[in-house]
């Protein structure tokens, strides 16, 4: 087998690895993995490693699991967990850099970490960097109930997470910095964002589109192209959350003719903050906000922009009403709730361990 791998262990049917793995070309795996803290991968160019079996990947802080790059520093393929024996899989505190996608078996992997068709998956504490050449740092499709928490993503060389018919996706506590595209793209998608901080992508910092519902809670959006935009019979629901010095706050339009329609958001107890605050809603769409607090007078509006009586344009974040009727929804679970629900936008700072 063309590969050089250090510390492996068998046992009925389960491999351990620890220390350190030397990947020479792509590895699959078919049996149940167990991965030790400390154990770092070095992967040859292009070379990737394809979990098809239930991963338990758990680092610490102190001593991370990592995957990285050869002393030529050529990028390296994808990390995948594919199909549905891959279910229920874990990993926490493991560190990604220097990888792009590949092809295996003739499925396509367009990112340096891949979820292909997996349920009841946790991410958390993961740092990703320095990908290369394929789309996405991370991407999802065909995934369901996936939490991805304490998540830190920086300059992804497209988009940061691209998530593709999927549901029941939870994304909180994350951070995700400047990448070149979109910092959350999803297509055909239900979602939550909690408590999670984007900035300076791009493009977008989320883009709702292809018939997706999203939730963006608790969370602030500073300095990319686009705040949020909801497209293509898309809904999202954003509430508690801070807009800050994007050149277009939110967008809402129809993109894709064969959705038949444009976005609609719904904006709730969320702050406005810029010089320019400038929405866009085309006509096949529709940007409702309520109870929501503006630094300054929003441009262009028409409509397609309603803006309820309750919303004010001075700045002040006080909240109109306390209640939050507005928040019962089947995707609304397992959240962390502002800590002073009488001021708009976010506090999510409050909630991050």
């Amino acid at each position: 087998f063309p590969l050089t791998i250090n510390n492996i262990k068998n046992k009925t049917s389960v491999k351990i690895f620890s220390d350190v793995v030397n990947v020479k070309d792509t590895l699959i795996l078919n049996e149940e993995v167990i991965i030790k803290p400390g154990t770092t991968f070095i992967l040859d160019h292009k070379a990737s490693i394809i979990f098809n079996n239930k991963i338990i990947a758990e680092g610490t802080k102190e001593n991370p699991i990592t995957f990285m790059t050869n002393k030529l520093k050529k990028p390296w393929g994808t990390i995948a967990l594919q199909g549905n024996k891959a279910n229920d899989s874990k990993l926490k505190y493991v560190n990604f850099s220097g990888g792009s996608g590949s092809v295996v078996n003739g499925i396509h992997y367009t990112s340096m970490l891949s979820l292909h068709n997996v349920k009841n998956v946790k991410l958390s504490n993961l740092i990703l960097n320095d990908n290369f050449i394929y789309d996405d740092a991370m991407h999802l499709v065909y995934c369901e109930d996936i939490k991805l928490e304490n998540i830190l993503i920086n300059s992804a060389y497209r988009d940061a997470i691209d998530i593709d018919v999927s549901k029941n996706i939870i994304i909180t506590n994350s951070t995700l910095l400047n990448p070149n595209n979109d910092a959350i793209d999803v297509m055909e998608t239900n979602l939550i964002v909690n408590s999670s901080y984007i900035f300076k992508s791009g493009d977008k910092g989320i883009s709702v589109g292809e018939n997706s519902n999203v939730i963006v809670y608790n969370s602030h959006l500073k300095e990319n192209k686009i705040g949020i935009a909801v497209k293509d019979r898309s809904k999202a629901l954003i509430v508690h959350t801070d807009f800050e010095n994007n050149d277009t706050q939110l967008s809402s339009y129809q993109k894709n003719l064969q959705y038949g329609n444009g976005g609609k958001s719904t904006i709730y107890k969320s702050n406005f903050l810029g010089k320019k605050n400038n929405l866009y809603s085309d006509k096949k769409s529709k940007i409702i906000i309520d109870d929501s607090s503006f630094s300054s007078k929003i441009k262009n509006i028409d409509e397609h922009i309603l803006l309820k009586k309750d919303n004010n344009f001075n700045g002040i974040k006080k909240v109109f009403n306390n209640s939050d009727k507005i928040l019962f929804s089947s995707l609304f679970v397992e959240i962390d709730k502002v800590k002073n629900n009488e001021l708009r936008g976010s506090d999510f700072l409050n909630n991050i361990n």
